[in-house]
């Protein structure tokens, strides 16, 4: 794959260090390309959606991005392509690589199998999830809903989370494996933390009352905790924008190695 972006595509010489300009988005405006230009921007785009699903999850929110402008692209996106390409091509010796901090001897049946999740939101929503350790969920999709808050939007980022860290709980169950519980899921916010650990059901919240009640349920069965997490240090952060070089490489570390 990254032989072919240096074969089928015109990099450019500057090799960046993000796969996005940091505290950018892409406009939905100016002069949309030819039909030429657009078949090769689709053609890196589907590339790059294939490298970030299962090779680079530190460029999802850059792909996610520029998956959006498949049918009107400009010359903006164009770059923002090459520049993403050429960032694989630059760190093509670091992936998405599983290494558990434990190892079972597939034979202890009192073995509990740790997952934990961390949940964040901004102008999208991302969040990554663990087993053992090792990075084996990373998401930055597109807020669906419309939120009239900031502790709304990170509750349907935690939501999301913990449906991915129970079909993986359901899923490991169902090969006889024992999980630990409460599965933790840090956020960054830390009215949704108390909306997730407390009682309220009244408010401006009422319109979510049905997500923070699965949360509540979870929690009360005791499969699940919600812990605050302080957001320098929450690696799904640059799954919900383009952050600054400083933080990017910082995250990237932890999800690429």
């Amino acid at each position: 794959m990254i032989q072919s972006f240096q074969d089928e595509f015109n990099l450019p010489n500057k090799i960046p260090i993000t796969p996005a300009v940091p505290n950018t988005s892409l406009s939905h405006v100016g002069e949309v390309i030819s039909n030429s230009m657009m078949s090769y921007y689709r053609k890196g785009v589907g590339k790059l959606l294939h490298m970030c699903r299962f090779t680079k999850p530190s460029i999802q929110n850059a792909v996610r991005d520029l998956s959006r402008r498949v049918k009107g692209a400009t010359i903006e996106h164009i770059d923002a392509m090459q520049r993403v390409t050429n960032y694989c091509v630059a760190a093509k010796d670091k992936g998405w690589v599983l290494r558990p901090k434990r190892t079972w001897n597939g034979k202890d049946k009192s073995f509990a199998f740790l997952l934990d999740g961390k949940s964040d939101s901004d102008y999208a929503v991302g969040y990554v999830g663990y087993l053992e350790g090792s990075l084996i969920v990373a998401r930055s999709v597109v807020q669906k809903r419309s939120a009239l808050s900031t502790t709304e939007v990170e509750m349907y980022a935690l939501v999301s989370c913990v449906q991915d860290m129970i079909y993986l709980k359901q899923l490991l169950e169902s090969m006889g494996l024992t999980v630990k519980t409460p599965i933790i899921i840090r956020v960054d916010n830390k009215g949704t933390v108390d909306l997730a650990n407390g009682w309220s059901t009244g408010g401006n919240l009422k319109h979510v009352e049905v997500r923070q009640l699965l949360i509540r349920d979870l929690r009360e069965e005791g499969i699940l905790r919600v812990e605050w997490f302080p957001g320098a240090e929450n690696e799904s952060d640059i799954f919900t924008k383009n952050t600054t070089s400083q933080m990017f490489q910082k995250h990237a570390s932890l999800l690429e190695a």
